[in-house]
């Protein structure tokens, strides 16, 4: 693991090479950069529970969708099948994985006792910067879905506006 501390970032750089039946060695680089939560990072922390209360505010709306479909004696079945409320769920379901992943990485990087100076004398390979970047970097996965979902809701939302439809008539021509 290499840390910058321009950007307060972690480096791992891991290259694997794997032996072909032929003989042949096959070499694989995979580089990973990772931050470790500290206390120091407040505003971080205070814009994710931000974000935190519009993902619940937006599962809250979905739910009184469903138990207004519910009310309204229509098929719960017919409107979970829908393919806008498929992508709803999916954006929703992914959010919330996000911020499982979130505050496991919060856990993970308070509970581990990561000290930047120490790290070149360790004796030991640092195995609970593993865990943390693992976690990290599922964050940034799920969350790189979740862009997509939500700029096809974006979409949506563009198509169903009058001024609007203009510029999502000339992407579907595209």
């Amino acid at each position: 693991f290499e840390y910058s501390p321009t950007f307060d970032t972690f480096l791992s750089t891991k290259v694997l090479y794997e032996v072909a039946s032929g003989g042949a060695w096959l070499p694989a680089q995979q580089y990973r950069t990772f931050s470790v939560w500290t206390a120091d990072k407040k505003g971080q922390t205070v814009l994710d529970m931000f974000f935190l209360t519009f993902v619940l505010y937006y599962f809250g709306d979905f739910a009184a969708d469903v138990r207004r479909q519910a009310r309204r004696n229509r098929p719960l079945l017919r409107h979970f099948l829908q393919s806008w409320t498929i992508l709803e769920f999916l954006n929703l379901f992914l959010f919330i994985t996000s911020f499982g992943f979130r505050f496991a990485w919060y856990a993970a990087s308070s509970s581990s006792n990561v000290k930047v100076d120490k790290l070149s004398y360790a004796p030991y390979y640092p195995g609970d910067l593993d865990q943390i970047m693992w976690l990290y970097m599922m964050q940034v996965y799920v969350n790189s879905c979740n862009v997509v979902f939500t700029f096809l809701k974006l979409l949506k939302f563009l198509r169903l506006n009058s001024r609007m439809n203009i510029l999502t008539a000339t992407l579907a021509d595209c």
